[in-house]
């Protein structure tokens, strides 16, 4: 039986000259989970094992190679998902609104967040040493060129901890208001994989939002339930996961699936770089966020025709974008 056609249900998705939306048709379904379905072989368990015990090393690697150049900066963020500018916690909280971004990488989410919205504290970890450092060296330039210096340094007032809790930056305080010594934002270096969040990094129930943007999808699908759970424990009642990943049929899982040399199990795949990629439903993610406790606000495709200006070719991009309410 076909597939129903997927529709773009984002009306106010952020569009330019160069994005445009589109839907998948029937047909087009039909054509790419053919081309999904055909490639069933699966890299060797060596590599499979080889790549996973070597996933933090090569997100070090990643970040090293390219700096902060890779990704560009959300600005679209705060026009998505404008909860995060309305400077207001949690009914019943004390002290301004506080975000934890899970994976925060360079700080590309986090970074336009904090210009925009003066009163939101965020708190932010990565696997990856590297990004952390380069978040915390994006910070201090920041503060270096605005007014928030003149009161807080130009330092980067970022906190850079290990796993262990071994703190290399100023102590962590309390969250119900902002530290004198701290700036607005704090950067760890975690894997959310492996543990629970430390409580020396955010406490259990404290934060009033979540981000988890284009994460989950680098994290094998064996460990995607937990994380979520994870995840769930540093919000506060009532508090809004916001989420943003890659969808099924992207053009990039075509082109793995074509390949025939890269994916690791079902709609899971590595790329040249050790780095991974896995491809979700929303349908899939309702169950994961609802099994850990979460309501669903919203959830649906966003489908993008983006063209490349250079070249003049057209990719046709499928993300998932998604709000969640902790119960």
């Amino acid at each position: 039986m076909a597939e129903k056609p997927i529709k773009d249900e984002n009306p106010d998705f952020y569009e330019s000259d160069v994005v445009r939306k589109f839907d998948l048709t029937e047909e087009m379904i039909a054509k790419a989970k053919k081309v999904i379905d055909s490639d069933k072989d699966t890299i060797s368990e060596y590599w499979k094992e080889k790549y996973i015990s070597e996933s933090v090393k090569n997100w070090d690697k990643f970040y090293k190679r390219n700096n902060v150049n890779f990704f560009l900066d959300r600005h679209w963020i705060y026009k998505e998902f404008n909860e995060l500018i309305s400077d207001k916690s949690m009914p019943g909280s004390r002290g301004p609104p506080l975000l934890i971004e899970f994976g925060c990488g360079v700080g590309n989410s986090l970074i336009p967040l904090l210009q925009i919205s003066k009163d939101l504290h965020c708190i932010g970890f990565d696997c990856s040493s590297r990004a952390v450092s380069l978040l915390q060296e994006r910070w201090s330039d920041v503060l270096s060129k605005s007014k928030e210096a003149e009161n807080q340094g130009t330092g980067a007032g970022c906190m850079l901890s290990n796993e262990g809790g071994t703190d290399t930056g100023c102590p962590f305080s309390s969250l119900q208001g902002p530290d004198k010594h701290c700036t607005r934002l704090r950067g760890f270096v975690f894997d959310i994989v492996n543990s629970d969040i430390p409580t020396h990094i955010c406490p259990n129930e404290s934060a009033d939002f979540g981000l988890l943007i284009f994460v989950l999808s680098a994290i094998h699908p064996k460990h995607h339930q937990d994380v979520i759970a994870r995840c769930s424990k540093s919000l506060k009642s009532g508090a809004i996961l916001l989420f943003r990943d890659y969808g099924r049929y992207d053009m990039a899982q075509i082109r793995f699936a074509k390949s025939s040399k890269s994916k690791i199990t079902d709609n899971f795949y590595v790329r040249y770089d050790g780095t991974f990629a896995y491809y979700f439903t929303t349908q899939e993610l309702q169950s994961l966020f609802e099994k850990a406790g979460f309501k669903t606000i919203s959830n649906s495709y966003c489908l993008r025709e983006v063209v490349n200006r250079k070249t003049q070719v057209t990719m046709q991009r499928v993300w998932i974008q998604a709000k969640f309410a902790k119960i």
